[in-house]
Protein backbone atom coordinates (compact mmCIF):
# COMPACT_ATOMS: atom_id res chain seq x y z
CA UNK A 1 0.00 0.00 0.00
CA UNK A 2 2.92 2.50 0.95
CA UNK A 3 4.76 1.45 -2.21
CA UNK A 4 1.41 2.19 -4.28
CA UNK A 5 1.80 6.35 -2.36
CA UNK A 6 5.26 6.52 -3.41
CA UNK A 7 4.04 5.67 -7.45
CA UNK A 8 1.32 7.95 -6.61
CA UNK A 9 3.41 10.44 -5.86
CA UNK A 10 5.40 9.79 -9.13
CA UNK A 11 2.24 10.04 -10.96
CA UNK A 12 1.17 13.31 -9.20
CA UNK A 13 4.89 14.42 -10.68
CA UNK A 14 3.79 13.13 -14.09
CA UNK A 15 4.32 10.06 -16.24
CA UNK A 16 8.00 9.33 -17.80
CA UNK A 17 9.24 7.46 -21.19
CA UNK A 18 12.74 7.42 -21.11
CA UNK A 19 12.54 10.74 -18.52
CA UNK A 20 10.90 12.53 -21.00
CA UNK A 21 8.39 15.15 -18.90
CA UNK A 22 5.35 15.09 -19.96
CA UNK A 23 3.81 18.12 -20.90
CA UNK A 24 0.69 20.59 -19.52
CA UNK A 25 -0.68 23.73 -19.94
CA UNK A 26 0.13 25.68 -17.60
CA UNK A 27 -2.54 26.97 -14.82
CA UNK A 28 -2.19 28.56 -11.31
CA UNK A 29 -5.66 27.10 -10.65
CA UNK A 30 -4.76 23.75 -9.23
CA UNK A 31 -6.88 20.82 -10.49
CA UNK A 32 -8.23 18.30 -7.71
CA UNK A 33 -8.27 14.23 -8.62
CA UNK A 34 -9.74 11.72 -7.13
CA UNK A 35 -9.05 10.67 -3.42
CA UNK A 36 -8.18 14.54 -2.03
CA UNK A 37 -5.25 14.75 -4.75
CA UNK A 38 -4.74 18.12 -6.03
CA UNK A 39 -2.41 19.03 -8.52
CA UNK A 40 -0.81 22.80 -9.72
CA UNK A 41 0.71 23.03 -13.38
CA UNK A 42 3.09 26.16 -12.79
CA UNK A 43 4.90 25.34 -16.30
CA UNK A 44 5.34 23.25 -19.16
CA UNK A 45 6.34 20.41 -17.23
CA UNK A 46 6.67 20.64 -13.68
CA UNK A 47 3.59 20.05 -11.44
CA UNK A 48 2.83 20.66 -7.70
CA UNK A 49 0.77 18.33 -5.83
CA UNK A 50 -0.72 16.37 -3.17
CA UNK A 51 -1.15 12.37 -4.45
CA UNK A 52 -4.23 10.73 -3.19
CA UNK A 53 -5.07 9.39 0.38
CA UNK A 54 -4.49 6.82 1.53
CA UNK A 55 -6.51 4.81 4.86
CA UNK A 56 -3.28 3.28 6.86
CA UNK A 57 -5.84 2.02 9.55
CA UNK A 58 -7.05 3.11 12.48
CA UNK A 59 -7.26 6.82 12.29
CA UNK A 60 -4.14 7.38 10.06
CA UNK A 61 -3.87 8.67 6.20
CA UNK A 62 -1.16 9.15 4.59
CA UNK A 63 -0.29 11.20 0.78
CA UNK A 64 2.60 12.21 -1.02
CA UNK A 65 3.48 15.86 -1.39
CA UNK A 66 5.61 15.81 -5.12
CA UNK A 67 6.97 18.66 -6.93
CA UNK A 68 8.34 17.81 -10.36
CA UNK A 69 8.18 15.91 -13.58
CA UNK A 70 8.69 12.55 -15.22
CA UNK A 71 12.22 12.60 -15.01
CA UNK A 72 12.42 14.04 -10.99
CA UNK A 73 10.55 14.87 -8.61
CA UNK A 74 11.29 16.41 -4.93
CA UNK A 75 8.18 13.79 -2.47
CA UNK A 76 7.62 14.35 0.89
CA UNK A 77 5.35 11.94 2.70
CA UNK A 78 2.24 13.95 4.96
CA UNK A 79 1.40 11.32 7.77
CA UNK A 80 -2.04 12.70 9.07
CA UNK A 81 -3.41 11.30 12.97
CA UNK A 82 -7.07 12.36 11.70
CA UNK A 83 -7.74 11.23 16.29
CA UNK A 84 -5.37 13.55 17.20
CA UNK A 85 -6.13 16.34 14.25
CA UNK A 86 -1.83 16.27 13.83
CA UNK A 87 0.03 16.45 10.45
CA UNK A 88 3.75 15.21 9.84
CA UNK A 89 5.72 15.97 7.31
CA UNK A 90 8.56 13.87 6.55
CA UNK A 91 11.16 14.49 3.52
CA UNK A 92 12.01 15.58 1.29
CA UNK A 93 13.19 13.04 -0.50
CA UNK A 94 14.62 13.32 -4.18
CA UNK A 95 12.74 10.79 -6.99
CA UNK A 96 15.46 10.38 -10.21
CA UNK A 97 14.66 7.87 -12.66
CA UNK A 98 18.09 8.10 -13.61
CA UNK A 99 19.93 7.61 -10.38
CA UNK A 100 17.20 5.14 -9.05
CA UNK A 101 17.73 2.54 -12.16
CA UNK A 102 21.98 2.67 -11.20
CA UNK A 103 21.20 2.22 -7.04
CA UNK A 104 19.81 -0.74 -6.37
CA UNK A 105 20.13 0.11 -2.44
CA UNK A 106 16.68 1.19 -0.78
CA UNK A 107 16.21 4.71 -0.09
CA UNK A 108 15.96 6.49 3.32
CA UNK A 109 12.37 7.43 2.16
CA UNK A 110 11.49 3.89 1.25
CA UNK A 111 12.93 2.62 4.39
CA UNK A 112 10.44 4.25 6.62
CA UNK A 113 7.33 3.80 4.64
CA UNK A 114 8.14 0.35 4.88
CA UNK A 115 8.25 0.58 8.41
CA UNK A 116 4.97 2.85 8.54
CA UNK A 117 3.28 -0.01 6.00
CA UNK A 118 4.01 -2.74 8.19
CA UNK A 119 3.09 -1.53 11.77
CA UNK A 120 0.03 -0.73 10.25
CA UNK A 121 -0.44 -3.50 8.71
CA UNK A 122 0.76 -5.81 11.81
CA UNK A 123 -1.89 -3.59 13.82
CA UNK A 124 0.97 -2.07 15.83
CA UNK A 125 -0.19 1.61 16.97
CA UNK A 126 1.39 4.47 15.25
CA UNK A 127 2.62 7.73 16.22
CA UNK A 128 3.51 10.74 15.14
CA UNK A 129 6.61 10.78 17.44
CA UNK A 130 7.53 7.01 16.32
CA UNK A 131 7.66 7.36 12.89
CA UNK A 132 9.43 11.08 13.18
CA UNK A 133 12.23 9.59 15.56
CA UNK A 134 12.55 6.39 12.57
CA UNK A 135 12.64 9.70 9.70
CA UNK A 136 15.49 11.24 11.39
CA UNK A 137 17.52 7.74 12.64
CA UNK A 138 17.31 6.84 8.33
CA UNK A 139 18.33 10.12 7.47
CA UNK A 140 15.26 12.36 6.63
CA UNK A 141 13.87 15.70 8.36
CA UNK A 142 10.88 15.68 9.81
CA UNK A 143 10.00 19.15 8.34
CA UNK A 144 7.25 19.82 9.68
CA UNK A 145 4.03 19.59 12.25
CA UNK A 146 0.75 20.64 11.81
CA UNK A 147 -3.20 20.48 12.39
CA UNK A 148 -5.25 19.05 10.01
CA UNK A 149 -7.01 22.00 9.78
CA UNK A 150 -4.14 23.76 8.42
CA UNK A 151 -2.70 24.38 5.10
CA UNK A 152 1.05 23.43 4.20
CA UNK A 153 3.27 25.53 1.55
CA UNK A 154 4.83 23.43 -1.07
CA UNK A 155 7.02 24.89 -2.84
CA UNK A 156 5.04 27.84 -3.12
CA UNK A 157 1.60 26.38 -3.11
CA UNK A 158 -0.63 26.43 -0.27
CA UNK A 159 -2.27 22.86 -0.10
CA UNK A 160 -5.03 22.42 2.99
CA UNK A 161 -4.83 19.51 4.83
CA UNK A 162 -8.73 19.27 5.60
CA UNK A 163 -10.08 16.72 2.73
CA UNK A 164 -7.94 13.36 3.91
CA UNK A 165 -9.55 12.86 7.37
CA UNK A 166 -12.71 14.22 6.40
CA UNK A 167 -13.56 12.32 3.59
CA UNK A 168 -11.57 8.64 5.04
CA UNK A 169 -12.83 9.61 8.46
CA UNK A 170 -15.62 11.60 8.90
CA UNK A 171 -16.85 10.76 12.45
CA UNK A 172 -14.04 11.27 13.66
CA UNK A 173 -13.32 14.50 15.62
CA UNK A 174 -9.72 15.37 16.84
CA UNK A 175 -8.95 15.23 20.17
CA UNK A 176 -7.63 18.63 21.84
Amino acid sequence: MIRALVLMGAVVAGPALACSPSVHTPSEVPQNGPSCSVTWFPDEIRSIGLGPARDLGKGYVGQIAADGNGCYSEINFVLMDCKKGEVLVIGPDNFDLTARSENKAPVPFEVVLKDIETAATGGIPLTLDAVAARAETAGLETRLRVRTTDAINFNGQSIGLTCACATLYPDLKPVE
